[in-house]
């Protein structure tokens, strides 16, 4: 995991967890990680950090992996989606 950012492409999905209901009809802390699909190839841990900032402070950014799939240059490409984790408040 890396807490670089980034952003690009053409925006993609974006889709942010609700708190739950907890027992006692309160509710429970929000949730922080944000799904980000449709990403380009392009697109990096650095350039979708860079992409949230305006949002808040950023804890962490990942970009899955492909298992066994690499570039003609020997690099490692990414499934076309990543999450953000926002720090808590």
């Amino acid at each position: 995991m890396c807490t670089c950012g980034g952003g690009g492409g053409d925006g993609g999905d974006v889709g942010r967890g609700e708190g739950a209901r907890v027992q006692g009809g309160g509710m429970a802390a929000q949730k922080t990680v944000l799904y980000v699909g449709g990403l380009e190839e392009t697109v990096n841990e650095a350039t979708l950090h860079a992409a949230f900032i305006p949002f808040g402070e950023i804890k962490d950014v990942t970009i899955p992996l492909e298992h066994a799939a690499a570039t003609d240059d020997g690099a490692a490409k990414h499934r076309g989606f990543g999450f953000v984790e926002f720090i808590e408040r």
